[in-house]
């Protein structure tokens, strides 16, 4: 808790970069999606698209890339997915290639 917080501002600069690219990158795909304010995960309204079990499904299979259904967190969540940002800028950049390839 003391010493040098000059690692921690640094991580947390490159997960905010993180979260950045992947809100943006999603709400340009056409899924709504909000910048959390903590965690390193969007939860993002795929509703436009189908529901998140389904978008959940056709994510893993059509563009390898995994994310959770919303309905996980209950019932509320049923037309959203979790994603993660805790990956590379480009593995980032890469998976919300394979999302927009996958639903459009």
């Amino acid at each position: 808790m003391q010493g040098p917080q000059e690692p921690v501002t640094e991580m947390v600069n490159k997960f905010k970069a993180r979260r950045d690219i992947l809100v943006k990158g999603l709400n340009d795909i056409g899924i709504k999606c909000q910048t959390p304010g903590g965690a390193f995960y969007a939860f993002a309204d795929v509703s436009e698209f189908g529901n998140g079990d389904e978008i959940s499904e056709k994510l893993l299979v059509d563009a390898h890339v995994a994310v959770t259904p919303g309905s996980a967190f209950g019932e509320s969540g049923r037309d959203f997915i979790r994603i993660s940002y805790a990956a590379s800028k480009e593995r980032i950049k890469e998976g919300l290639s394979r999302i927009e390839s996958a639903l459009t």
